[in-house]
């Protein structure tokens, strides 16, 4: 694995702008930046004097500098240092986080499709709460500190490099990258790494900002679950910041962050956009996309209701009639009636695919349906043939009952191809 004290941005920076002093090195860490404050991407601090180096490098293609990627396996495990987070009145809070955290990691649509960039998901061991108050104001370096203690103490897991650790802090602390860049000032959160690739990797995730960090709402959940869900993106793409997939000097979410979108989880968490670089956009939720499909869904349903009515009342007029052509209607109505209502039942078993229905029926696809349908509908046409005085077995039932037959696969096969998203 690659250490990365040097990149396309700093390597030929030698002196600090801000103090002129010499620099052996920087540190790099992934900043998702207060609005209007700074840009976000990966801030370059010069070593020795800890000033940060504003740096430019722009470009507009992905590139993966060889450094560690998450893998599927790797874990996860939220650290809330703080007493406030043991009251009874910070459970809801703590709860909505872990709930969130998961939702980030387990969507298939957000996370999952992060296997572009040979990421994998995740899995998570318990929470963990530290109960003795961080400092009102902490530096980067004292959280890399305590982290290493509570490892090596045992508090927390260790997972080595095969892992991550989401930090939270509670109201009334301030978190410092250097003397003048403060959480909620300067910047909202960031991801960093103690050692480079051998980690252990982290996120810091201040209390949520009251400003700058949040443009979909006020909401406080919201504000914090946005800048958590872009640091656990930056972080498996980009583990040891500056190594991973960056875009110029900047990570995949910082990328979209330039024309920001507000995107939900279909859990209903606001997540931030990163980019795909197999589709050459920046990802957008499926939200809008699923209330459009949902009219879709009702607008059909409507029109089978209304064709099953139809059909109900073809086959019940044709009970009052001793004629042929009304038995051939009847036949074609129950058909028609049976079928479309399998297919409602099978489209709302997919809305619900926790449900027992959608268990019970999708493993047999659109044959049970044809086999349901038809039962369903021969059934009742040999009711209706012994009502008008027909031999079940005739000539003519049997050139019916093929008819339908044919009929019901052609139908109901097309009915099953109806795109359904």
């Amino acid at each position: 694995m690659v250490k990365i004290d040097r990149c396309e941005t700093c390597k030929s920076i030698s002196k600090c702008e801000v103090c002129g002093k010499s620099i052996l090195r920087f540190e790099h860490i992934g900043v998702r930046a207060v609005q209007g404050k700074n840009q976000s991407g990966i801030w370059h601090f010069a070593n020795p004097c800890g000033h940060l180096v504003k740096t430019k490098y722009s470009s507009a293609n992905v590139k993966y500098n060889g450094g560690p990627l998450w893998k599927n396996g790797y874990v996860w495990q939220n650290v809330y240092w703080g007493n406030f987070f043991s009251k009874d009145s910070s459970s809801a809070w703590v709860k909505n986080i872990e709930k969130a955290t998961f939702d980030i990691e387990s969507d298939k649509s957000y996370s999952g499709e992060l296997s572009q960039y040979n990421v994998g998901i995740g899995k998570f061991v318990p929470f963990i709460i530290i109960k003795s108050d961080p400092p009102s104001k902490i530096s980067d370096a004292e959280i890399k500190q305590a982290l290493m203690k509570w490892i090596n103490s045992n508090i927390v897991s260790n997972f080595g490099s095969k892992g991550a650790y989401n930090i939270f802090f509670p109201p009334g602390v301030t978190v410092l990258l250097s003397p003048t860049e403060a959480s909620c000032k300067i910047f909202c959160d960031y991801h960093n790494s103690i050692d480079g690739s051998k980690g252990p990797f982290y996120t810091v995730e201040p209390y949520p900002c009251n400003r700058g960090c949040n443009q979909c709402n006020n909401n406080l959940l919201d504000t914090l679950v946005q800048g958590l869900s872009e640091e656990m993106v930056e972080l498996k793409t980009d583990m040891d910041p500056g190594s991973g997939w960056v875009i110029g000097n900047e990570e995949l979410c910082d990328f979209c962050d330039h024309n920001f979108v507000c995107n939900q989880l279909s859990t209903g968490e606001f997540v931030n956009s990163w980019y795909e670089e197999k589709r050459k956009t920046c990802w957008t939720s499926n939200s809008r996309f699923e209330i459009e499909k949902r009219k879709r869904v009702e607008n059909r349903k409507k029109l089978m209701e209304l064709l099953i009515i139809v059909g109900g009342l073809i086959g019940g007029f044709s009970l009052l009639s001793q004629q042929t052509t009304y038995a051939i209607a009847a036949m074609f109505g129950i058909f028609l009636t049976s079928s479309l209502l399998y297919y409602i039942l099978i489209l709302e078993s997919e809305e619900n695919q926790s449900g027992i229905l959608y268990k019970l029926l999708h493993p047999f696809n659109r044959y049970c349906g044809l086999l349901v349908a038809f039962t369903f509908s021969s059934l009742l046409g040999l009711l209706f043939y012994r009502s008008i005085n027909y031999q079940i077995f005739s000539t003519d039932f049997l050139n019916f009952t093929i008819l339908e037959t044919i009929l019901l696969i052609l139908i109901g096969d097309y009915l099953y191809r109806i795109p359904r998203n």
